[in-house]
């Protein structure tokens, strides 16, 4: 029996072990870099899914050792998405951006930052997995991915219609310094309020990023007339953009443009 004892024990340290690692290998590869993560998702062709955590969070302590350590929940991460993980103290704009108010939370985002779906609160992993069931990626046609430029309607908008660059995809520096429309570049990227933007140049990003809401249109972009007259959201089209006291204001259509122009100052004081 005694010489049996230190053998079995050996065996089950062992077993105990394997088991250990085995658990340990089904990891999901979280990434910790936005942009990173973001030009993955669109080399991959796959939807982010962000998770947002904190160390003060018990729940989402909770969710790291049971939720994202459950093989189904791993293997179905790992093979579906670009998982993400940021910390919410060290990424408060971002999370200001998309409308984060609690923890955990966990978001499904196109490569774009179009939401796909908000998944909130302490989830198990088979209340997690069947959220994910439930998850559909819009993807854009061939012809949308081909038309950047593109203005979706902003009622009523699926993730498809979404162009992939906001304001269609050129420098909102370059419209409010020179009032002229210059295409940005792929090499010049940056994310402000949830949107990614493209500049003509390494400059023009750094000015931007330096007193981003300084470039950033009035109301979103959206077309002030059909906002306060029309009470309906409509994206504003970039190559109908003027600046009147310090603001870009982007407009739907030459109509509305010129409304505008005849009650400036009215509608200047209703967004303000």
């Amino acid at each position: 029996m005694r010489a049996g004892g230190p053998t079995f024990l050996v065996l089950v340290a062992g077993a105990v072990l394997a088991a250990s690692e085995s658990r340990s290998a089904a990891q999901i590869v979280w990434r910790h870099d936005m942009q990173e993560a973001i030009r993955e998702a669109e080399r991959l062709d796959r939807p982010l899914l962000v998770r947002f955590s904190a160390s003060w969070c018990t729940h989402c302590s909770r969710m790291e050792w049971r939720t994202f350590r459950d093989e189904q929940v791993v293997a179905h991460v790992n093979g579906s998405f670009v998982p993400l993980e940021l910390d919410a103290d060290a990424n408060e704009e971002t999370l200001e951006s998309l409308g984060v108010k609690l923890l955990p939370t966990t978001l499904v985002l196109t490569a774009d930052l179009k939401e796909v779906a908000r998944i909130t609160g302490y989830k198990s992993a088979e209340e997690l997995t069947r959220d994910f069931a439930k998850i559909a990626v819009a993807k854009p046609s061939a012809t949308e991915r081909a038309a950047p430029g593109l203005i979706a309607p902003a009622v009523g908008t699926t993730a498809a219609a979404v162009p992939r660059y906001a304001f269609g995809g050129y420098c909102l520096a370059s419209m409010f310094e020179n009032e002229t429309l210059v295409p940005g570049s792929d090499e010049h990227v940056a994310i402000h309020r949830g949107r990614r933007l493209r500049f003509a140049s390494a400059d023009h990003q750094r000015r931007f990023e330096a007193d981003p809401e300084r470039y950033w249109p009035a109301l979103d972009g959206l077309c002030p007339v059909s906002a306060l007259d029309d009470r309906v959201r409509r994206d504003g089209d970039p190559r109908l953009a003027i600046v009147y006291r310090d603001r870009l204001w982007l407009f739907a259509d030459k109509e509305r443009e010129e409304k505008f122009f005849t009650a400036a100052a009215v509608y200047y004081r209703q967004v303000r």
